[in-house]
């Protein structure tokens, strides 16, 4: 592999998610807009890095959706999260790679 695809593992933000891949996705030319809707029904969130604790903080915790789809690369959370009741029948889906606590 030429120089010019290696990318340095040497990095002082190596263990930085964020830092990683902005990075990785800068090196290589690589696009990625990360996706967030939000509907009465459903809330919708994809990203490369996604951080429980602020994503319930941005809602402050206000959520009427019944339906809350999570897909990440890396979903990182706190031992002090609290999530607040949904809706009759609500519904949390988080698909992801790694979890950090």
């Amino acid at each position: 592999m030429t120089e010019k695809y290696k990318l340095k593992t040497n990095n002082e933000n190596f263990g930085d998610w964020i830092t990683l891949y902005k990075d990785v996705l800068s090196h290589y030319n690589i696009k990625f807009i990360p996706e967030s809707r939000q509907t009465d029904a459903e809330i919708f969130e994809s990203d490369l890095v996604i951080n429980l604790n602020e994503f319930f903080e941005k809602r402050n915790n206000e959520i009427k959706a019944s339906i809350i789809r999570i897909y990440g690369d890396v979903v990182q959370l706190s031992n002090d999260l609290e999530i607040q009741n949904l809706k009759c029948c609500g519904i949390i889906l988080i698909a992801a790679r790694r979890f950090e606590i």
